[in-house]
């Protein structure tokens, strides 16, 4: 079989793709991991707005582990006999002995990474990098209805035209109280970018009580830092990892999931959220609290919380930076100066509406509390033509349960998406055989 292999300068502006990927991050990648394996035949092309493949890079601390099993991977799940098992890669690199030594399902997350840049090189001549899409447009090609994307890359602005999109723009750091983002505030996401900057001794805040607010504030104790963590409840809660808890995120309980009420979703999201959103390795939590306990007999703490608190607006005046906190249990909002100020306040996913023309948005079929519906297969609901879609599997969670976002069932996932494409592009090309024709010839 072929693989066809565009690339930022080699494809033309009418070439028309079956599938489309915008973003290349775990997600696309897992989803041309599934179409190479279940389906060579497809033409396929990725764009990622970044330079090069990185996955929360600036959040990588050196000792940071995994909070879901390496069996969880790209592939293993849909194909455990694939090329791009965590396995193969630890085997590829001449370390599965030694990790098997570690006697742990939880790598070193810069392992993990190292794992994922593994896979995406597979595909480097697929991704056109530095390559941002801009707009979703419907368009009529040939007398084929097909997809348009616009898209911005260092040769200025070009159009690609596709059959079926897969988004996966990746998570947007959110930071829910009013402040400037400046070098003395900003999201945890950036951490590492930023930490250069900050004295050794400055005074941090760091708003959040989930993993990564957790790592940042243990991170800059290490560094010196004396820190203030803000928390809205009253201390660092477990992660819930345990077996039937667990069950959760097991590839069948999609379908489970995806059939239930309304309110019943609603609640199963509500009561798990300590298995993904807010919970905090409870290893983790131990050594903070003991890291905070040495400081109290030293009497030199560098630590203190701030327990049911939230910050309701912070601002920058010269080298310092005044929060507005507003204390759940005084009742009152009081005022805190500190020298920086580390949001780990979460992400939220990017939306493919967001960049769809207005006309395509007026065919995305909504619910009651105007957010945009989905297909079993991840496929946003619309009134178009049904041998193409747009898939959008970060923005599914209401619908499919708490693994849209995350790796645990990702892999199972990409082949679901690649085998609804392989349909659509199967029965497109059947109704309209002139373009595939025309195609063909150019």
């Amino acid at each position: 079989m072929t693989y066809f292999a565009p690339s930022r300068f080699a494809f033309r502006d009418e070439d028309i793709f079956d599938l489309l990927g915008i973003g290349f991050g775990p997600s696309n990648i897992s989803v041309a991991i599934a179409q190479r394996e279940m389906a060579p035949e497809l033409r396929c092309l990725y764009l990622e707005k970044r330079d090069s493949f990185g996955w929360h890079d600036s959040m990588l601390f050196d000792d940071a582990t995994m909070q879901v099993s390496f069996l969880k991977d790209l592939a293993s799940f849909r194909n455990p006999r694939s090329h791009f098992t965590f396995v193969n890669f630890l085997h590829s690199q001449a370390r599965l002995a030694d990790f098997s030594n570690l006697q742990t399902l939880f790598p070193r997350r810069v392992e993990f990474h190292q794992y994922l840049s593994w896979c995406a090189d597979f595909f480097k001549d697929e991704v056109a990098y530095g390559s941002q899409a801009t707009c979703i447009e419907r368009v009529t090609h040939d007398g084929t209805p097909l997809f348009q994307v616009t898209v911005h890359d260092v040769d200025g602005e070009r159009t690609v035209l596709a059959r079926n999109i897969v988004h996966s723009g990746g998570l947007i750091p959110h930071i829910p109280f009013p402040a400037p983002e400046t070098d003395r505030i900003f999201h945890g996401y950036h951490i590492l970018n930023r930490t250069g900057s900050i004295p050794e001794g400055s005074h941090v805040a760091v708003a959040g009580a989930g993993q990564s607010a957790a790592e940042i504030v243990q991170y800059l104790l290490r560094q010196g830092a004396r820190v203030t963590a803000i928390l809205p409840r009253f201390g660092y809660m477990p992660a819930d990892d345990s077996p039937f808890v667990n069950q959760v995120f097991d590839p069948d309980e999609a379908d489970t999931f995806f059939d239930a009420q309304d309110r019943t979703r609603d609640k199963i999201l509500q009561m798990h959220a300590t298995t993904n959103y807010s919970g905090v390795d409870l290893d983790l939590v131990k050594e903070i609290y003991a890291d905070w306990y040495q400081g109290r007999i030293l009497g030199q703490s560098r630590l203190e919380f701030r327990r049911m608190c939230r910050i309701a607006g912070a601002t920058v005046e010269g080298s310092s930076v005044t929060l507005q906190i507003a204390d759940e249990l005084a009742g009152a909002t009081t005022a805190l100066n500190v020298d920086y100020l580390v949001c780990a306040t979460g992400f939220r996913p990017s939306s493919a509406c967001a960049i769809m023309s207005s006309e395509l948005q007026s065919q995305v079929t909504t619910g009651e509390d105007g957010t945009p519906l989905f297909a079993r297969d991840y496929s946003l609901v619309t009134s178009l033509d049904a041998d193409t879609a747009v898939y959008a599997p970060h923005m599914t969670e209401r619908q499919h349960g708490l693994t849209a976002t995350l790796l645990s069932r990702m892999a199972v996932r990409s082949g679901e998406i690649i085998n609804s494409v392989r349909e659509k592009a199967a029965s497109h090309r059947r109704r309209f055989p002139r373009t595939e024709q025309v195609h063909a010839a150019g």
